[in-house]
Parts: C-alpha cells; sequence; structure tokens
C-alpha cells in the first residue's frame, strides 16, 4: 500500500540482512524518483529530485579493482631481483609482486603503487606511478629489475660481490661485472669505456680495457 493504495511490485520483498528492500523499479513506476542498473559493476543508480545515490553489491569492488588493474593483473604473483630500485629492499634481492593498488585523484586521473613482498616477508611499498603502461616498462627494465637470480646466473665470489654493490671496480673485473658495477656506459670509444660513477654523480670515469693477441 502507497498512500493508502495498493501497488503491485515487479519483483518481491526480500530481508537481506536483516532489513527489508524492494525493487529500485518501485521509485520509477510511482514517480518518485528513478532506478539505473549497471549490470558490468553490478551496482544500481537511485535518484530522487536532484539527489543521487550510488548503491553497490557485495562484487561491485572487485570488479572495479578489476577494470581499473586490466593487464597490471598479470604481474600480481610474478618474482624479479632488484637491481638499481631503491625502495624494494637489498640490491639482487628477490622479491614478489604482492599486489598493485590503484588510487583516483578528484580529476579522474589514476595512480598506482606496486608492493613488493621480499623473501623475509618485508614489504616494501614503491611512489605512485601515473600511468598504467609505467608498471610493465619500470619492471622490464633490467637497470631497475632483473627476471632472473644473478646469484645463480653468475657464480662470482663474494668479494666480486661486495665490489659490485659498492659501486667498485678493480683489475681483473670483467666487462659484465663492472657494468653491474658502474651502469651501462654513457659514451662508448674504441678502447675505452666512459660511465657515470652512480656513488659520485656528476663524476665521470674512464675504463682501459687491454685485450691480449
Amino acid at each position: 500500500m502507497v498512500n493508502g493504495k495498493p501497488v503491485a511490485l515487479k519483483g518481491k520483498v526480500q530481508t537481506v540482512n536483516g532489513q527489508v528492500v524492494f525493487p529500485g523499479t518501485l521509485l520509477t513506476d510511482l514517480k518518485l524518483g528513478g532506478f539505473k542498473w549497471n549490470r558490468d559493476r553490478q551496482q544500481g543508480e537511485l535518484s530522487v529530485g536532484a539527489t543521487k545515490l550510488v548503491i553497490e553489491t557485495p562484487e561491485t569492488a572487485k570488479i572495479i579493482r578489476a577494470i581499473d588493474l586490466g593487464s597490471l593483473s598479470k604481474l600480481i604473483g610474478k618474482t624479479y631481483w632488484v637491481n638499481n630500485f631503491y625502495s624494494a629492499g637489498e640490491r639482487f634481492g628477490k622479491v614478489t609482486v604482492k599486489d598493485i593498488e590503484v588510487s583516483t585523484d578528484p580529476n579522474g586521473v589514476k595512480s598506482y603503487e606496486v608492493i613488493f613482498q621480499g623473501a623475509n616477508g618485508e614489504t616494501y611499498n614503491t611512489f605512485s606511478i601515473i600511468g598504467a603502461s609505467r608498471i610493465p616498462q619500470m619492471l622490464s627494465d633490467p637497470d631497475q629489475f632483473l627476471t632472473y637470480d644473478p646469484y645463480k646466473k653468475y657464480q662470482w665470489s663474494q668479494a666480486i660481490w661486495n665490489k659490485i654493490k659498492n659501486n667498485e671496480v678493480s683489475l681483473g673485473m670483467n666487462t659484465t661485472q663492472v657494468q653491474f658495477a658502474w651502469g651501462n656506459p654513457t659514451v662508448r670509444e674504441k678502447g675505452l669505456l666512459q660511465t657515470e660513477l652512480k656513488s659520485k654523480p656528476g663524476y665521470t670515469a674512464t675504463v682501459v680495457f687491454i685485450s691480449r693477441r
């Protein structure tokens, strides 16, 4: 009964979590307001006059998160080894992408934050990154992350690894070891390799390679 008159409902009145609910179309039928159902997001929009209310189901948040992540969801659970990315634990340490958080500012611009988990269970949050495409770019950049265990691939002595982590080079180190220690060269010349010292920005060093004939 509405205003003393019987009203036929298109759906059943139900009790959900202790609350009585009725079909949203009742407002439309009585011309008291409007109701729109978004099947893709499993949510409804209730409007009465100039007032609008979005009603979400338990599945809505999961659906919206899946939409926001898109193909980034495939990265969750993948394992990497830290190279020169300085906010994900120890260099050459093993980390797993535990989660990717998405936030939206008032202008609708989305930013992404990767949550890494180290082998010891500790978590590391990256800085916010604007643009979904920058996440796979960051993870596929070998200067920041490696897709293999460097200790297994390069079974060098602990002394060599210590020099690399301290950005040091010495006689007898091979090209790969020098590049791990100082990074890829910025200028190449015949017989010379020039690179910026990561430990001392603004400085350059020249390494001369002599090959035997």
